[in-house]
Order: C-alpha cells, then sequence, then structure tokens
C-alpha cells in the first residue's frame, strides 16, 4: 500500500469520460461470471501458481 504514494498517478483522469467507459466496460466484461465446468477445473491450478510466485518473490526479502 505505501508504494502507491511513490506513483505519478494522474488523479484527474481517473474521472475522465474515456477513463469511465472503459472501466465501465470491463467490469461489464466480468458479468456474468464464468461457472463452466472446464474453467472451475481450472481455477486450483491457477491459483497454486499464483500463490507459488507470490512466495518466490518474498524470498528477496529476507
Amino acid at each position: 500500500m505505501a508504494g502507491f504514494g511513490t506513483l505519478e498517478l494522474q488523479r484527474g483522469q481517473f474521472l475522465a469520460l474515456e477513463a469511465q467507459s472503459s472501466m465501465g466496460r470491463i467490469a461489464g466484461e466480468c458479468f456474468p461470471p464464468d461457472a463452466s465446468p472446464e474453467f472451475l477445473r481450472k481455477v486450483p491450478l491457477g491459483t497454486w501458481k499464483a500463490l507459488a510466485m507470490s512466495a518466490l518473490a518474498g524470498w528477496d526479502n529476507c
């Protein structure tokens, strides 16, 4: 969270019509969620891979 303070964000652009349109489109693409058996079978492996990468990335902080 502290890293956000170092970013050079252009906060005014978040409120721009184009940005709001893009955010709305992205949110709309998430619905309805994919609950097909094929996708749900892939979720545990993807979750495991993401956790493994996070764990490995944490090693350089030791």
